[in-house]
């Protein structure tokens, strides 16, 4: 009897240890990675316990005044001993962080994003093409969306992809990283390198990235090479029938050789020689990477509140990605997870283009899943173009075609001049009834311009069509809402060729003979 409840006893404990073990491979198998450092086993096991962070972890510096850490967070993420170690506490809290219904995730939102403004400030084309889009999002669906960015980085680092920006790596150097190729964007960006090279005398070297077979032309490929870029190709397809084919830039950035990069879009021409901006401390202190605002901000229904696990906020800008600042090394390396992230989600453009409104806001989603450092320029955006001359088709509105971005750094006189002139909307353009036959003529501008200015949450953007794609601006009276509390906002018309002491006067004129011209899409 004594050995039949031996062996009886022996046998259940058997069967509980072996459940105990297969149930500890599946909860690892799900992100069980080989390993980056010597030390770990796991590299994105998010299942296993952390350490206390280690004295000195860079991490633990404070921000700057503009740097920004991932709004909403509800407490800032603990540091842990190494670069492996932090992604995975990074990705566990992703996939931790709770999801809501729309019901409860929308009520929870508009305590910090009132309705009121916020259904006049988002760009109305997302907010009325998605809305119902955002609210059909499952929270199924939802989880199936964090747990398949944590399978593309596990798939890259199971391929040998390297996924953390390590600093023991070879450095690549800077440089400028530039995605053209289709209808006439290849010609932009020679008007782009033109302007660097020859106005300018940039030495930055350059590379153009492209989709399969869209730069082919030995007359293009040798003008590249003179202005002293290269181009090379991505084994990346085309959506068909796509108005514009967005989903190139990360993937670009993270193939570039750079370790530090400057992304300019093939239609954004810097004002000067961009290369100081990689010495600036909001740059090298800020995480090591900045953004540039956009016109609108999150609305509180927009679901990707609910996929990332945040709560809506009205602190900060969409972003725009004409220009992006990165050092692939930042944030203990996790700037490049971030940009294989975003990469992830431009590649999955079908959902994420729809929270984001193409891609541009995938980088900062990508640092806000991570819960990464990076840094907003700190003047807001102007719009830059001109008006209709007397006796045309409008005569006299305002028809910005360029979005005006501004240095991080301060002039001797404490100003952050115009520093990007990203012609996003000329390229719509097939009419020219401007005055003084100028395109860069007129500056439009709120009146108090910090980025950070609360005023700002009154100025309304409307895009309509005035020979082309227009962009114009308008304030809307000031109301008791805290939101849109601040300064007595108002607009200023100033003329692009006059500010600043002149320094952009024969601006036009050079871009012209380095074969500017609007139209072209």
């Amino acid at each position: 009897m004594h050995v039949r409840r031996s062996l009886l006893v022996l046998l259940l404990g058997g069967i509980l240890l072996l459940t105990t073990s297969l149930l500890f491979l599946y909860r690892s198998s799900y992100i069980h990675l080989s390993p980056w450092a010597t030390h770990v086993d796991n590299p994105l096991d998010v299942h296993q316990s952390w350490p206390d962070p280690e004295p000195g972890d860079e991490t633990l510096r404070k921000n700057p005044p503009d740097q920004h850490e991932t709004p909403t967070s509800n407490k800032t993420p603990k540091p842990v001993g190494s670069p492996s170690l932090l992604l995975q506490s990074r990705l566990q809290t992703f996939l931790d962080a709770p999801i809501l219904n729309y019901i409860d995730a929308a009520s929870k939102n508009e305590e910090t994003c009132p309705r009121s403004v916020a259904d006049k400030q988002v760009n109305q084309d997302q907010l009325h093409g998605n809305l119902q889009y955002w609210r059909d999002i499952s929270q199924s669906d939802i989880q199936g969306h964090r747990e398949a960015i944590v399978d593309h980085l596990r798939t890259l680092e199971k391929d040998g992809t390297e996924i953390l920006g390590l600093r023991d790596k070879p450095y690549g150097g800077r440089g400028i990283v530039m995605t053209a190729g289709n209808k006439g964007t290849a010609q932009t960006a020679l008007v782009t390198l033109r302007m660097l090279r020859d106005n300018y005398k940039s030495n930055l070297p350059v590379q153009i990235f492209s989709f399969p077979g869209e730069i082919t032309s030995t007359n293009i490929l040798d003008q590249l090479g003179e202005l002293g870029a290269t181009s090379h190709e991505l084994e990346l397809q085309k959506s068909a029938g796509a108005w514009k084919n967005f989903h190139l830039k990360a993937a670009a950035i993270i193939a570039s050789n750079f370790t530090e990069v400057l992304y300019l879009d093939s239609d954004n021409v810097p004002l000067r020689d961009p290369a100081y901006l990689f010495d600036e401390t909001s740059y090298t202190n800020g995480g090591g990477a900045v953004f540039w605002p956009d016109y609108n901000k999150d609305h509180p229904d927009n679901a990707v509140w609910r996929v990332l696990g945040k709560t809506c906020t009205y602190t900060e800008w969409e972003v725009e990605s004409g220009q992006i600042l990165i050092d692939k090394r930042g944030n203990n390396g996790l700037n490049l997870a971030a940009l294989h992230i975003a990469s992830h989600m431009q590649a999955n453009h079908d959902f994420w283009f729809r929270l984001s409104g193409g891609d541009k806001d995938t980088f900062r989603y990508a640092f806000w899943v991570l819960e990464a450092t990076y840094s907003v320029a700190p003047r807001w955006l102007s719009a830059l173009g001109a008006t209709d001359a007397p006796g045309t088709w409008q005569e006299g509105r305002f028809c910005g075609v360029v979005m005006l971005q501004h240095d991080i750094k301060q002039n001797s006189e404490g100003e952050y001049l115009p520093l990007f002139l990203h012609a996003n909307l000329l390229k719509h353009r097939y009419y020219s009834g401007q005055s003084a036959n100028k395109l860069f003529h007129i500056i439009k501008r709120p009146s108090h311009d910090d980025a950070n200015e609360p005023s700002l949450n009154r100025v309304r953007i409307e895009v309509y069509d005035q020979g082309g794609m227009c962009v114009d601006m308008d304030v809307e009276a000031a109301s008791g809402n805290r939101v849109g509390a601040g300064w007595e906002q108002k607009l200023t018309l100033e003329r692009f060729e006059e500010v600043h002491g002149g320094m952009f006067k024969n601006f036009e004129d050079q871009w012209k003979l380095a074969g500017g011209q609007q139209g072209g899409w």
